[in-house]
């Protein structure tokens, strides 16, 4: 083995030791019928990811260089793709238009660009699938926010592909659906919309959310993840606090990994922070909504 593959056997960890043996040895059809076929090998359905990876040892011979070069290059793609993304918004939302949207997007692009929670993505090799799955679903709603305004099988058919490839990244992807909903109430100016064109998403999301609960209950020479072991409304309190430290650190960064350890059927760790973040943010928006109405 050379010393590139032995560089990406042991970055490529998830949970464990344990090295993925279809990756270490590059390209070929039997590596890429196992990425696409085994569902379980530690936990986690990732095939994009896995083929990128291959993809670097069969034309670079892998190694640290060059794995963490082509995350880096995703990076900064993904920087532009942020950017436009930000300009269709600022125009068909706000309005805004000119030299002083242009540089306000361009900014917002440099904060997400050069955030301290970005840098993971530069500096695990393993962070491979946070730069694909983001990348692939910013470019699948950028396709989304056209397909509102023009419609069109083949752009409703190229957002499709954006996601698949998305979740087939990372199972994370599976969100999407619900951001395409809230784009499209957004660009309609109503709190609810037509949901016919988020349908098959959620079909793609369920079966990939399926899909990933089997992967983690019966991994590959792992321990099985106890998936259901907390009751549902344990889950959807851990998930709150979740999104409201996600919220806390983007803000106020202090680590390059932000890691949610909770308490298993108890109150999760940082609880009160992360709750009372998450209610204040949804009063800001509410408060916005409120203000924008009377402007209106």
């Amino acid at each position: 083995m050379s010393k590139g593959q032995v560089c990406i056997a042991a970055t490529l960890v998830v949970g464990s030791a344990m090295a993925f043996d279809f990756v270490k040895d590059g390209v070929s059809l039997a590596n890429i019928g196992r990425t696409l076929t085994d569902f379980t090998y530690c936990a986690i359905w990732m095939p994009v990811t896995y083929f990128t990876y291959m993809l670097d040892i069969s034309l670079f011979g892998g190694g640290w260089t060059v794995h963490l070069a082509t995350n880096v290059l995703l990076h900064a793609v993904t920087a532009v793709v942020v950017f436009v993304f930000l300009l269709m918004l600022a125009r068909r939302l706000f309005g805004l238009e000119g030299a002083a949207a242009t540089a306000a997007c361009l900014l917002g692009a440099l904060l997400w660009a050069l955030h301290p929670m970005r840098a993971e993505v530069a500096s695990y090799v393993s962070s491979r699938k946070e730069a694909l799955w983001t990348l692939f679903a910013l470019v699948g709603l950028m396709e989304w926010v056209l397909f509102c305004e023009k419609g069109g099988r083949l752009r409703y058919a190229a957002v499709m592909l954006c996601f698949v490839l998305s979740c087939l990244s990372k199972p994370t992807a599976v969100c999407f659906p619900l951001l395409a909903y809230a784009l499209k109430a957004a660009l309609e100016r109503k709190l609810l919309c037509r949901v016919g064109s988020v349908v098959p998403m959620l079909a793609v999301s369920t079966a990939v959310g399926l899909l990933t609960i089997h992967s983690q209950a019966h991994p590959t020479d792992m321990a099985s993840v106890d998936v259901f072991g907390s009751g549902l409304g344990w889950r959807m309190l851990n998930a709150a606090v979740s999104l409201g430290l996600y919220v806390w650190h983007t803000i106020v960064p202090g680590t390059i990994h932000v890691d949610y350890r909770a308490v298993f059927n108890g109150w999760p760790v940082d609880g009160g922070l992360g709750l009372g973040v998450l209610a204040a943010c949804l009063l800001a928006t509410v408060v916005g909504c409120l203000y924008a109405k009377d402007r209106a």
